[in-house]
């Protein structure tokens, strides 16, 4: 790892765990932003040596970042409060996912910094839940355009409404077990639709979640600390964990990232594959790069085998994926040139950088930078089947 990198993971693991930090810690502020992480920062700083502490104009604005933090986290809490009682009475069953059960296990929860709420609900129930949302005040980002229905409160709060898990699968398996994952989740205590998934079902999510991510641009180092904290932390079941990563072709992956959490806030040592993961996702910053994202799309043949395909279906989306970002289409989809059209001239006038940016990296992207990409995932333990 370069010296930012290095010291990014130092400063982490003495935020989540009983050791200090030895590093620069102004250096890896932008690290930090693009990993989503910041609210960390204080917490390492904290524990320093008064003289080896970053100065205190940047102290302060550290404190300050983590006391907005703290700040957003309870003000999720309580929304989330509101929704449970709300989808209660309705008798709307919904299932929470990744942070909301996750920072439960951090040492403070405002260490697993929630970006939004993400929800799993009946699908039948969508329009309900919209209404619902519409009552509260939010404004309705997208409904109806994916997997994902997305709300914005006037808080400026987002919450990620799920009606399916099937853009999370990467295989057979995986895509069975995420269809039916609503009915695996139980009632929890005092409810009977609001629901959890079991430990080691949540456990295997998050695994399909963070390879959705690798395998398109890159993912940034929370699900990492996820990973670790599931596995010092979280009580589940071995045998029937082990048992479902088999049935689903993850064995491999799960020791992957596993070793690597371990490597970064255990005390294992680093490995080849885990000094090149790690590198992968320290670049990637939370959400990935297009860059990253051009050679991922075509090896998964998301836009298809050749670059010609790659670029027309990059200029013309089909319906299901311009409706997400064109409303208006819902109601009168015989307008789709029209918007191929003005997605065009919108792209050459207001994103010129990046669309000849993505050109140049699908003409970039040859065979021998593809096979490298499939022969890093099979290193990692992921075998992509569409």
């Amino acid at each position: 790892m370069n010296q930012i990198n290095t010291a990014l993971i130092s400063c982490i693991r003495a935020a989540l765990t009983e050791e200090s930090a030895d590093c620069d810690v102004a250096s890896c502020i932008g690290a930090a932003y693009t990993h989503g992480v910041t609210n960390l920062l204080y917490y390492a700083a904290a524990k320093m040596p008064k003289e080896k502490r970053p100065e205190a104009g940047l102290m302060s604005m550290l404190k300050q970042n983590t006391y907005t933090a703290i700040v957003r986290e309870t003000m999720q809490c309580q929304l989330l409060k509101e929704i449970y009682r709300r989808f209660e009475d309705s008798k709307i069953r919904c299932v929470a996912l990744k942070g909301v059960v996750l920072k439960e296990l951090y040492p403070k929860p405002e260490l697993r910094y929630m970006s939004d709420i993400d929800l799993l609900i009946d699908s039948t129930r969508a329009s309900d839940v919209r209404k619902y949302f519409e009552e509260l005040g939010c404004q309705v980002l997208n409904f109806d355009s994916g997997d994902t229905d997305h709300y914005l409160t006037a808080d400026g709060l987002t919450i990620e409404v799920k009606k399916f898990l099937y853009e999370e699968s990467f295989n057979p398996q995986t895509w069975d077990f995420l269809s039916k994952i609503l009915s695996l989740a139980e009632p929890m205590e005092g409810y009977e639709f609001i629901c959890r998934l079991p430990n080691e079902e949540h456990y295997v999510y998050l695994l399909c979640h963070m390879i959705k991510h690798l395998i398109d641009g890159g993912v940034g180092v929370r699900p990492v600390m996820d990973i670790w904290f599931c596995k010092n932390r979280m009580v589940m079941d071995h045998d029937k964990l082990a048992q479902l990563l088999s049935q689903l072709e993850l064995t491999q992956f799960a020791a992957t990232a596993e070793h690597l959490a371990c490597v970064w806030f255990g005390d294992a040592e680093a490995e080849p594959l885990d000094l090149e993961l790690g590198e992968y996702i320290l670049g990637s910053g939370a959400f990935g790069t297009d860059q990253q994202r051009v050679v991922d799309r075509m090896l998964t043949k998301k836009y298809g085998k050749s670059k010609f395909s790659y670029i027309f279906a990059r200029l013309f989306p089909p319906y299901k994926a311009m409706r997400k970002y064109y409303p208006v289409l819902q109601k009168i989809p015989v307008l789709l040139p029209v918007f191929w059209i003005w997605r065009m001239i919108f792209a050459a006038v207001y994103r010129r950088k990046k669309l000849t940016d993505e050109i140049a990296e699908v003409e970039q992207a040859n065979s021998e930078r593809l096979q490298k990409r499939a022969e890093f995932h099979r290193r990692c333990g992921i075998n992509i089947i569409k």
